[in-house]
């Protein structure tokens, strides 16, 4: 008998979990902004991330109906509006069409092609602020 009540337990907090989980996903982002969309919009701000070395970014809705945050990195310059610059000059390269993934964090991921030196990256911005997920991101390719 403790032994089906432990079975049953287990399965609800399963069952449970699993809804929530899946109730979660259920607010995420259907589609990534597009690659013209990004392009379009640009970049206009840096992120000294180590001593002259810097993350260009935007926020903006893109054309979607959520909150994006995107960033490119990373720029070896002397002063954030160089960065800037070569981060608006990158841009031509940005190519792919991700789907959203969720990442370990809760964070909704879009990963671009951007060349072998560089990272893009689109972050759903409407649930979560997305600058601590920004700076793990790109810690993990330096």
């Amino acid at each position: 008998m403790k032994l089906k009540a432990k079975l049953l337990s287990l399965i609800s907090a399963l069952v449970m979990t699993s809804s929530a989980f899946a109730a979660f996903e259920d607010q995420g982002p259907k589609a990534c902004p597009s690659v013209s969309a990004i392009k379009a919009e640009g970049v206009s701000m840096a992120l000294e991330f180590f001593p002259k070395i810097f993350l260009t970014y935007q926020f903006s809705d893109y054309g979607t109906s959520h909150n994006w945050f995107f960033a490119v990195g990373f720029f070896k310059q002397e002063k954030e509006s160089d960065a800037i610059a070569e981060g608006k000059k990158s841009l031509v390269k940005l190519t792919g069409s991700p789907k959203p993934l969720l990442n370990e964090e809760g964070y909704w991921l879009c990963d671009y092609e951007i060349g072998e030196k560089l990272a893009a990256v689109a972050i759903y911005a409407d649930l979560k602020n997305p600058l601590p997920l920004m700076k793990q991101f790109f810690q993990k390719l330096s």
